[in-house]
């Protein structure tokens, strides 16, 4: 798992570094100074990792994104149910939608996910009650 995130926390850097939207501390240095940072980044990479960031990056792409609440934060569509993220597994996670590795950054824990969703009171409901305070 450290593997994993580092893995993460790499990609995240890379993104920053070189991504369609720079980190405001990665505007800050030169472009030989951003290049180095790179090249000394993707060194952390295995290289079938490299490649697929590259390939996100030529196409003006980030290559990591954000889960949240169950959406990709690349092509934002709802990942499939049985979709969680990796555990043992040391292999990064990716969208099964638009090919992209996937960040769940501080997911819900287990207990707070299966809490049924209060739902609000109906109309008829509201108007019930509406109607019994009329003749007060």
């Amino acid at each position: 798992m450290k593997n994993l995130q580092k893995t993460i926390q790499t990609l995240q850097r890379l993104n920053e570094l070189q991504g369609p939207h720079l980190a405001a501390w990665a505007e800050m240095l030169s472009p030989d100074e951003r290049q180095k940072a790179i090249e000394k980044t993707m060194g952390d990479l295995s290289s079938g990792m490299q490649e697929k960031h590259l390939s996100f990056m030529r196409r003006h792409k980030r290559s990591l994104v954000p889960v949240r609440n169950g959406i990709c934060g690349g092509c934002h569509i709802q990942l499939p149910k049985g979709h969680n993220k990796p555990s043992a597994l040391d292999q990064p996670d990716v969208c099964e939608h638009c090919g992209v590795i996937l960040d769940w950054p501080g997911e819900i824990p287990e207990a707070e996910a299966a809490e049924p969703l209060k739902k609000s009171p109906s109309r008829k409901s509201r108007q019930a009650v509406a109607g019994s305070r009329v003749g007060v």
